[in-house]
């Protein structure tokens, strides 16, 4: 199938759903490079309308009947040089279907020369709406039958999950070295309106300039983000910041509760670790004590050490 601007098609050779992208000045940074929002929202985009054109349905079709699909973790990554305002990028994606309810996406950015510019990989979790507006993850009849006409497009090679391997940094090679953060400091951000999509719940694009805005710094080449639970325009967050060098773990709070995390690299470009996915996924418990009784350190493991800290 040929391709186009917002029309996506297939190529064989790359074995990919793709699409063409064209980046305005909004998407530019003044550190030359594409941002990791927009990036984001590139991604986003060509599955929203790759679903439209195979299956006929939008998401707002799909909020109809009382599904929605949630991105509740990424990683988005610029692994190239300076991008120009107004080049094109070439977007390729595979998805993934190992198990109810997620369905993961791949997604590489190519420059107009072919050259990779960013990748991507993108949790996403099919989920049912109660008439009380809350999600939940769909059963797996439900799913199969959602993503029945959607598995021809899957490429096995791409694969990297299963129904025994779903956890979001198996996907991700090791560093050989827990994360060793030396400063640590707290700062309020309040939600706003324009941080949430139609679902009235966090769109996922805007989390790296959430966290720009907390941390200041302003030149990310990498973010990991897990949304963990429903952020609504008005909440007030506590923002927890471990930092190291060029590297920060975020850790949101609403009240005692984790509500969104994230691990960003900023600076040079190198890639996501599997021990930085792991800070802010499955070692955020003993975090949070160290948060809300500061002084009881955890001890120190294969992702995380907090002993540098003064």
């Amino acid at each position: 199938m040929p391709s186009g601007f917002e029309v996506p098609g297939f190529s064989r050779e790359r074995c990919a759903i793709t699409m063409p992208v064209r980046v305005h000045c909004e998407d530019t940074t003044p550190y030359g490079h594409v941002r990791l929002e927009s990036l984001t929202a590139f991604a986003e985009r060509i599955r929203s309308v790759a679903l439209k054109q195979i299956m006929g349905v939008s998401l707002a079709d799909l909020r109809e009947m009382k599904l929605a699909i949630l991105a509740t973790e990424y990683v988005i990554e610029i692994t190239g040089q300076s991008f120009r305002v107004l080049d094109s990028l070439r977007i390729d994606t595979n998805p993934e279907f190992p198990a109810a309810p997620i369905f993961p996406w791949e997604t590489t950015m190519h420059s107009e020369d072919g050259q990779l510019y960013a990748q991507g990989r993108f949790g996403l979790n099919l989920c049912r709406i109660s008439d009380a507006g809350t999600y939940s993850g769909i059963e797996e009849a439900g799913y199969r039958e959602f993503t029945d006409q959607l598995q021809k497009w899957v490429n096995p090679d791409r694969c990297v999950f299963s129904p025994t391997a779903l956890r979001f940094f198996n996907a991700y090679t090791t560093a050989g070295k827990p994360f060793k953060p030396t400063s640590y400091r707290e700062v309020v951000y309040v939600v706003r309106a324009s941080d949430c999509d139609m679902y009235n719940v966090l769109f996922q694009a805007r989390v790296p300039s959430m966290m720009e805005s907390c941390s200041q710094r302003y030149n990310p080449s990498a973010m990991y983000v897990n949304i963990r639970t429903s952020v609504r325009p008005g909440d007030s967050l506590a923002v927890h910041l471990f930092s190291e060098d060029d590297t920060v773990l975020f850790l949101c709070l609403r009240g005692k509760e984790c509500v969104l995390s994230a691990f960003g690299i900023y600076g040079a470009t190198r890639p996501m670790f599997q021990e930085a996915v792991r800070c802010a996924s499955v070692r955020i418990p003993p975090l949070l004590k160290f948060c809300q009784q500061q002084g009881q350190r955890p001890t120190p493991n294969e992702d995380c050490d907090l002993l540098q800290l003064p």
